[in-house]
């Protein structure tokens, strides 16, 4: 269809201001036009999505959005491109399952030359590729609660850094000396620097690529950190020892990122602060660790929620 053809339908979309009217009109316009009986036509546009997340100029519509095998036929460029009109972005992706143990994103793009965007946040840049790299918009209020810690002077490890999740916000706002980030996924690690130079951070951090187990133990971060971020989901368990290790000989702050029962998060809390201790009392760590403040971010599933534990270690 040319783009004449098409302003027929980018027509019917004027004079709305919310955004999933826009796209009900104008495909309730294409559709007309494909002569579909109504029956059909109100399924599809009943069950547009009614929320989506925003990246640069991409859109990600949830997993399984306009799955439904009949109307795969529909599902070509002109299809996209009123829906890419309406919400006024060049790209659209659609959501997948997080796949394998290096957390990759499991989005695909279904319109748009490349899945790279360049999305903007708290004053901070993140670039990444969306269908290799996750980003969560669901945990904005964490990432905007990490911007606002004072850690001046601080020497910090982020364990998994991603594309920069943590490590940005603290590098931009928290008046930090210097982040030490590891990351083994290898497309993230590639945006994670790119995001420190975006970001005219990059002098102020270390990038160690690969199994943290491998390339912290051998390096100066053992001993010398003021604070250590475990941001992995669904469990940091195996980085703990390396977390307690990093610390100075008089301890310091680690925040834990993991999944507790829903309703059961300070029992769950007081579990984990029982785990470090027995564990720091092994390493030979003669430090009190206490639970300084539980943030529940968000629900990461039914009944199971994502929850940061701030942890304060300090000699007993």
């Amino acid at each position: 269809m040319s783009i004449s053809d098409l302003n027929i339908h980018f027509r019917a979309m004027e004079g709305l201001n919310n955004p999933h009217q826009r796209m009900f009109e104008g495909l309730n316009s294409l559709l007309n036009e494909a002569k579909l009986n109504s029956t059909s036509k109100n399924n599809i546009l009943n069950k547009l999505p009614k929320r989506w997340e925003r990246y640069g100029d991409l859109i990600l519509f949830p997993k399984n959005s306009f799955s439904e095998d009949k109307i795969s036929y529909l599902l070509n460029d002109d299809f996209w491109m009123i829906i890419a009109n309406a919400l006024k972005v060049s790209k659209i992706g659609i959501q997948g399952e997080i796949k394998g143990e290096f957390r990759q994103s499991g989005a695909h793009l279904v319109f748009g030359k490349d899945a790279n965007v360049e999305h903007i946040e708290n004053g901070i840049i993140y670039s990444f590729d969306v269908t290799k790299c996750m980003f969560s918009s669901g945990n904005i209020s964490e990432r905007i609660r990490v911007a606002q810690f004072d850690c001046d002077g601080e020497e910090i490890l982020d364990l998994y850094a991603g594309i920069g999740y943590y490590t940005l916000p603290l590098l931009v706002h928290s008046k930090c000396n210097h982040i030490y980030s590891c990351e083994w996924n290898k497309e993230a690690s590639t945006s994670l620097i790119q995001n420190l130079m975006k970001n005219k951070v990059k002098d102020r951090c270390s990038v160690y690529v690969g199994d943290n187990k491998v390339t912290i133990p051998s390096s100066s971060v053992i001993g010398n950190m003021d604070r250590v971020f475990l941001g992995l989901l669904p469990s940091s368990k195996e980085g703990w020892p390396l977390a307690l290790l990093s610390l100075k000989d008089d301890g310091g702050m680690i925040h834990l990122h993991g999944n507790s029962p829903g309703k059961t998060e300070y029992g769950w809390a007081q579990d984990i602060i029982k785990q470090l201790s027995l564990l720091s009392t092994s390493l030979g760590k003669n430090w009190k660790i206490s639970l300084q403040h539980l943030e529940k971010v968000k629900w990461y599933s039914p009944h199971v929620r994502h929850v940061v534990l701030d942890i304060l270690c300090e000699k007993s």
